[in-house]
């Protein structure tokens, strides 16, 4: 029910945010060579149904041209060190659909896994 609420506000600013992108991106036309970040969270990008189609939509010649990337938090002990470890903390995070084949089907792009280290000890008395 919360979702239900929230939904709408969330489409008119993924509408909003691709619109702003949209105008500053469209008079360089095809060939420009701006680039535009968007920084928004994985409700307004992720599994192709935010703001980066949004943007497509209105300037076709951007699609190909952008990529979405998801930040995902893993666990301190998550072994990062190899492609079956990577694998299995993607799936784990998102199911097969990480690696489907169709690219709209997958949550991102790229994938960016970190963890974050303890905070170092301080310093000894001088």
């Amino acid at each position: 029910d919360k979702f239900r609420r929230m939904f709408p506000a969330q489409l008119i600013k993924d509408a909003a945010m691709a619109h702003k992108v949209s105008r500053l991106l469209a008079p360089q036309g095809e060939g420009g060579a701006d680039k535009a970040l968007v920084v928004c969270g994985v409700g307004h990008s992720g599994y192709s149904h935010g703001v980066p189609e949004r943007i497509e939509r209105a300037l076709p010649w951007l699609a190909g041209r952008s990529f979405r990337v998801w930040c995902l938090q893993a666990n301190e002990s998550a072994d990062l060190s190899g492609a079956e470890p990577v694998r299995e903390l993607l799936t784990d995070a998102f199911g097969e659909s990480a690696f489907a084949a169709d690219v709209a089907s997958r949550p991102a792009e790229l994938c960016l896994a970190f963890s974050e280290a303890p905070p170092p000890p301080p310093p000894p008395p001088p």
